[in-house]
């Protein structure tokens, strides 16, 4: 996704009921995603190298996901209790 490196941002993605596999890896702009709570249906979620990101909005309710890839993401901080929700 080099295409996208200059990505600072996401639009809504909460419509997006069924998507399974999100990839905006090495995105080094992008500095939040919004919305994930919505996502029930998703299963992988990579946002590798993405060094600006600070937040994932909702990701301990995406009930589906099995892989999270964070890896080189200095920037993002784990709500209280989140880390606890995803390994359940």
């Amino acid at each position: 996704m080099s295409v996208y490196k200059n990505l600072q941002g996401l639009p809504s993605i909460k419509s997006l009921i069924s998507l399974e596999h999100l990839n905006v890896s090495f995105c080094t702009k992008l500095n939040s995603i919004p919305d994930l709570a919505h996502l029930t249906k998703l299963k992988l979620l990579d946002v590798y190298g993405c060094n600006a990101l600070e937040e994932l909005d909702g990701v301990e309710q995406c009930i589906s996901l099995v892989k999270l890839d964070a890896s080189l993401c200095p920037n993002l901080k784990w709500g209280e209790g989140v880390v606890n929700k995803l390994l359940q």
